[in-house]
């Protein structure tokens, strides 16, 4: 599994489902209920990566924690 996206609150997540591919909804331990979505140029990046995405944490294209 690769990190494409980071939610900007951490969540305890109890539930997750993803709804098409740029789409995920879930729930946490609180009962809120969320949906994220990637922006559509980094799914189009993502699609276009001959390496599979496998690169996009080594690039710091989104420039997430190192240690996830």
């Amino acid at each position: 599994m690769y990190i494409y996206a980071d939610d900007i609150l951490p969540r305890a997540v109890t539930a997750a489902l993803n709804l098409d591919y740029d789409t995920m909804a879930g729930a946490d331990k609180f009962g809120n209920l969320y949906l994220t979505r990637l922006p559509a140029e980094i799914s189009s990046r993502i699609e276009d990566d001959p390496t599979g995405g496998k690169l996009v944490g080594v690039t710091g294209i989104l420039n997430g924690a190192p240690n996830k």
